[in-house]
């Protein structure tokens, strides 16, 4: 049954609502709790409405030139901000305008590295340097003194696993010596 005979009415009746369930916090509160329940209890619609969000996603970013540059930016940080990266603006700035591999001068896609001690900056290295670079230091390994990788892991050492690795290997020979 209309709440209304004439049609008119009923439209200003049912945009008044729009408008009051739009602007009311009280309901709006209600109705994302429904929904956060539905979304938790539901896997047909939690698979729906991922569905909806990465269609939306993927048509703006086809379009949008502005919106795929800042969800470019937006994805690095958070995966930046996940590895406990931390930088200065200046340091930030230096990244991007960096060209090439710190290590071998490679003009590949650059990565941020740095310190999983204590999250600091250290440089811009290609990925097959970057990961070179974790694996030395995880395992402590030494590089060949004058190579670009130990000039490099020399220039930005900043007391973590390197250090404590090669304090235990020099502690472990003048025990037998």
């Amino acid at each position: 049954m209309m709440p209304y005979a004439d049609p008119e009415r009923q439209q200003q009746y049912y945009r008044e609502r729009q408008e009051r369930r739009k602007n009311d916090p009280e309901y709006k509160a209600g109705r994302n709790a429904r929904v956060r329940e539905r979304y938790d209890a539901d896997p047909e619609f939690r698979r729906g409405v991922r569905d909806y969000h990465n269609s939306y996603r993927a048509e703006r970013r086809a379009v949008d030139a502005e919106y795929r540059e800042r969800m470019r930016v937006e994805s690095l940080e958070y995966g930046r901000r996940l590895r406990g990266l931390r930088w200065s603006p200046d340091q930030k700035a230096s990244f991007e305008a960096l060209t090439a591999c710190e290590v071998c001068s490679d003009e590949t896609k650059l990565a941020a590295d740095h310190c999983h001690d204590c999250g600091a900056y250290r440089g811009g290295l290609c990925t097959g340097c970057n990961t070179a670079e974790g694996y030395l230091r995880k395992w402590g390994a030494v590089c060949p003194e004058g190579s670009p990788m130990r000039v490099y892991m020399d220039r930005h050492s900043c007391g973590g696993m390197l250090e404590r690795a090669l304090e235990q290997i020099q502690g472990d020979t003048s025990d037998g010596e």
